[in-house]
């Protein structure tokens, strides 16, 4: 080879040299974990989350107007925005006890064109978490079984997943009426 033709690819080896050495490392591939996000709210002294998609809102207790012959647990109905809001003590519902300071909350629910407030002892907002950390519930009060969806762990907590859709589908919920429940039994 020619000296001229070995200084052009000399001048080739040190650019690249040079571009190696200057050249930004490709970026560290990052696992990707997807998550599940649900309102947190508090019920028997448990912590429960349900999905986010499930809840319209949370409310404080709005004015309600009592109905007659109903089950206990239904408290009453709230015009929220101009639409009828049927209020539940969703833990008289489920046979247990409600606190009674002044931190409960109303989840309303929509299902289709059922639309519901469930009372809960408090609402602690977004939750997120990691998919794979979901286990089957364990260590559950018995009258929330057939809502619960699985669980999650967490530093402090171990939050009980359910399903607010499982909840409005129940027949036990849609019979509001005492008449009713003694129509039938």
């Amino acid at each position: 080879m020619s000296e001229t033709n070995t200084e052009g690819f000399d001048a080739l080896l040190d650019v690249a040299r040079h571009s190696l050495r200057n050249a930004a490392p490709l970026p560290a591939q990052v696992e990707l974990r997807t998550y599940w996000s649900g309102v947190g709210f508090e019920l028997f002294g448990r912590r429960l989350v349900v999905a986010l998609e499930e809840v319209v809102e949370t409310l404080e207790m709005p004015k309600l107007t009592r109905l007659p012959g109903v089950k206990p647990w239904v408290l009453g109905v709230a015009n929220v925005r101009g639409r009828l809001l049927p209020v539940t003590d969703l833990a008289a519902m489920l046979g247990g006890q409600r606190k009674r300071d002044g931190r409960r909350r109303v989840m309303v629910v929509e299902r289709g064109e059922l639309l519901a407030g469930l009372l809960v002892d408090d609402v602690f907002g977004i939750q997120h978490f990691p998919d794979e950390d979901r286990r089957n519930a364990s260590d559950q009060p018995e009258s929330l079984e057939p809502y619960l969806i699985g669980e999650f762990p967490s530093d402090e907590h171990t939050w009980l997943a359910c399903s607010m859709d499982k909840l409005l589908s129940e027949s036990h919920f849609m019979m509001t009426s005492s008449h009713h429940m003694i129509e039938n039994n």
